[in-house]
């Protein structure tokens, strides 16, 4: 009983629930339904949506480029496409060794931090990054310190591991906007602490 109610204070602030668009699913797991949809993915579906219907609608939402690749990156994609045999076969579970060494050449060039390629692991993008590393690293009731306002995504990983979100608010400069309190962080850092994400 208290597990369902603990269940619905999660499932009750979606969007999409809100706005009339939910389906109940009793079998995924408790640790799936304790997490939701980014408020921003919910948004563009519903705006989506309201566009099929014929209604205007202007996405301030996800952060899609208003602009196209460049002409040379769709061109070596076509140029690959057609010309590389292989192109349609798995890599190595760790990324393509040749962008693996890119990677790792930039990083102590620009960011003089050295690293090996074999300490580089490619990623479908920086949330998938995110997401392994806090599947790797949170254990159920480990504590992750977030600096509030923080991207939604971030939370919602958390809770799928089932760890525990500590939002940490940052302070608001009229002059230079947010920025981090970091004696506040200290503060909450505890035994229980597992990470900090910076944003």
């Amino acid at each position: 009983m208290n597990k369902n109610k603990n269940l619905n204070q999660y499932i009750n602030r979606s969007v999409l629930v809100s706005a009339g668009f939910s389906k109940t699913l009793p079998e995924v797991t408790d640790r799936l339904r304790l997490s939701n949809v980014s408020v921003i993915k919910e948004m563009t579906y519903l705006g989506a949506k309201e566009k099929l219907k014929g209604k205007e609608i202007v996405s301030l939402g996800v952060g899609l480029p208003f602009y196209p690749a460049p002409d040379f990156v769709h061109n070596h994609v076509v140029k690959m496409l057609s010309t590389k045999k292989d192109i349609d076969k798995y890599t190595l579970l760790t990324g393509l060794p040749e962008l693996r060494n890119i990677i790792a050449n930039l990083s102590e060039k620009e960011l003089k931090i050295p690293v090996s390629t074999d300490e580089i692991l490619i990623t479908p993008g920086s949330m998938a990054a995110l997401f392994d590393s806090i599947l790797a690293l949170i254990n159920p009731g480990d504590e992750v310190i977030l600096p509030s306002p923080y991207f939604s995504s971030h939370g919602e990983q958390i809770a799928i591991a089932q760890g525990i979100v500590v939002p940490v608010p940052m302070i608001e400069d009229k002059l230079r906007g947010y920025r981090l309190d970091i004696k506040s962080i200290e503060k909450a850092i505890n035994t229980n602490t597992k990470a900090i994400i910076i944003n």
